[in-house]
């Protein structure tokens, strides 16, 4: 689990036997792999491939974040990024959530049927009056 709270940001992890909790830099890049899915060397190779895309990355957009998960990894479907192993456990969907000043804009690209659906939440503010 990711919290964000108050400026700060948490990773919560369980591997199965243990809890972790760490302090993460809130303006950084972050990404993350299952600990029940994938043994650390694997989770390392993913944060590799994941740091190399960040390093050549001259602009950032959604897109790319797509392509990133579309496509990082070293042709090893077991543990690539979009992850197949042998049809009984795999990567189904890429879902991202971008929000921009005034809208939460939702993308949900279904790897199975290779369709996107969109979505856009506009965010308004209430001000509460207090006595």
């Amino acid at each position: 689990m990711i919290l964000y709270d108050l400026g700060a940001l948490w990773e919560l992890r369980w591997d199965g036997l243990e809890k972790f909790i760490r302090s993460l830099d809130p303006r950084g890049s972050h990404i993350w792999s299952s600990a029940t899915l994938y043994p650390a060397d694997v989770r390392f190779r993913r944060e590799q491939w994941f740091a190399r895309w960040i390093d050549n990355l001259s602009t950032f957009s959604v897109g790319g974040m797509l392509e990133f998960h579309l496509h990082a990894g070293d042709g090893d479907t077991w543990n690539d990024v979009v992850m197949n192993r042998g049809d009984i456990v795999r990567t189904v969907s890429i879902t991202s959530i971008e929000k921009t000043e005034s809208n939460l804009n939702f993308r949900y690209f279904d790897l199975l049927t290779a369709n996107e659906q969109k979505a856009q939440i506009e965010l308004t503010r209430e001000e509460v009056e207090s006595n």
